[in-house]
């Protein structure tokens, strides 16, 4: 990994009439730029910027004294955003790590992890490897047989509980509940997590009601699993005809979902709901080939690439079935929004053709495909992730908060787009510009290709 590149330094002239402000060593600046704090959705022009060991010092308007002329300066001009979360990410090459960052995202969730994520956590938080910094899950937590290859089984409450006991003491962050879970055993999984201090994420269990994990301690439900069983009575995995899936869709009672909307926002329980993944689940042959030719897949590890390969096309009757389903889960990800139900972002990065780091921004377009602002969006991989996570030191551009940023030349409330290639980003304390961070590209690239 090359060392980014060093701070320039220019000077700053203090007004004669008033003594510059003074700040400690080691603290560095953007200047003249527009604050886009996530806070809310204004944009402060003409900022001063000031942050120190990574984290946010002091955030000054027009208004405010000039800063001491000694101060470095990282960067002048364009916009400040906070840097984006992905709550949902599946990474098992290193390689992945700096995809995320060249793309702007500082946080990620990891949703089945081994002790390689937690080598690889210490290693970012100590400033030794470049990635975003990594809040990991163990094994899912599944039943018997799971559904997955190396899940944790619990086919019981003492199980589960017991699963639960040792991924927090192995260091995990979280634990994942899957779909093959017994009543019970879930049941036990988020108790044992609340006493021990941890969330509990994942699946909606098959032995579960939608309506009970809406109200549980469960913080968050993935890719709006259970929600088309539960209203339509259908699975997204059954050979549905688009008669079929239409039949189905238009029996859906708004009342219910309203119901559930009310359920999940009191409960304070979130939806991911990875519209990213399910929109590349099935794809028409145009759509397959336009996938394959994507420049981004030089930056796919060969041995995920490979996997990705066997991938077919979906027939004009699979597709059309597909979009009227791709159509309700963006208005009933629009309509649980509205009701306040939480949505945090996340793509499920790893499946086919979702591409760490990129697919933030396709899932930041489908949410506003699916009738969020992008304010909205944004705030879903930004300040409303951070609640998620149950942080309260990221997520927004304010003083004492994490100095974990992006460095844009537009502004991302106008076009979620203007956020998908950031010309600088900070992150635990050291500055990288748009050609450091293509250089790292660059290099997963060449190891690649070897």
């Amino acid at each position: 990994m090359r060392a980014p590149l060093v701070l320039a330094a220019l000077t700053l002239t203090a007004c004669p009439s008033t003594p510059p402000l003074e700040y400690p060593a080691g603290t560095e600046a953007f200047v003249d730029v527009r604050v886009v704090s996530m806070a809310d959705d204004s944009v402060l022009e003409g900022a001063r910027l000031l942050v120190r060991d990574g984290v946010i010092v002091d955030v000054l308007t027009s208004a405010d004294p000039e800063i001491d002329g000694s101060i470095p300066v990282i960067a002048s001009g364009g916009y400040v955003m906070p840097g984006l979360v992905d709550l949902h990410v599946h990474t098992w090459f290193p390689g992945d790590l700096t995809l995320f960052v060249a793309n702007g995202v500082t946080t990620v969730r990891n949703l089945f992890g081994d002790p390689l994520q937690l080598g690889w956590r210490g290693e970012i938080a100590a400033g030794e490897r470049l990635g975003p910094q990594l809040v990991t899950a163990g094994p899912i937590i599944d039943g018997d047989p799971p559904f997955w290859p190396g899940s944790d089984l619990a086919r019981t409450e003492a199980e589960a509980r017991s699963v639960v006991q040792a991924q927090v003491d192995a260091g995990y962050d979280l634990v994942k509940v899957y779909s093959r879970l017994p009543a019970d055993a879930w049941r036990g999984a988020l108790d044992e997590a609340e006493a021990r201090g941890v969330q509990a994420v994942g699946h909606v269990p098959a032995s579960v009601d939608f309506a009970e994990v809406a109200g549980s301690t469960q913080v968050t439900i993935e890719h709006l699993d259970g929600l088309l069983e539960e209203l339509a009575g259908v699975s997204w995995w059954d050979p549905l005809s688009p008669a079929q899936v239409t039949a189905a869709l238009d029996g859906v009672d708004p009342g219910e979902l309203a119901d559930l909307a009310a359920t999940l926002r009191d409960a304070d329980t979130w939806n991911v709901p990875t519209l990213v993944v399910l929109n590349t689940i099935k794809l028409s042959a145009d759509d397959l080939a336009a996938q394959r030719d994507r420049p981004e897949l030089a930056y796919v590890h060969p041995q995920i690439l490979a996997s990705w390969q066997g991938t077919t096309a979906s027939s004009s009757s699979d597709m059309e079935a597909w979009g009227a389903l791709m159509d309700a889960w963006r208005g009933w990800t629009r309509d649980l929004h509205a009701a306040g139900a939480g949505i945090g972002l996340g793509t499920d990065c790893g499946n086919a053709y979702v591409i760490p780091g990129w697919s933030v921004h396709e899932e930041l377009a489908q949410l506003v495909a699916a009738g969020l602002t992008p304010y909205e969006a944004l705030s879903a991989g930004t300040a409303d992730a951070a609640t998620v996570l149950g942080r309260s030191d990221l997520g927004t551009v304010e003083v004492g908060k994490r100095a974990d940023l992006l460095w844009l030349d537009a502004n991302p409330l106008d076009d979620v787009a203007h956020a998908a290639r950031p010309q600088g980003v900070l992150l635990n304390g050291r500055w990288w510009t748009r050609d450091a961070l293509d250089t790292e590209l660059d290099e997963v690239a060449a190891d690649y290709a070897r």
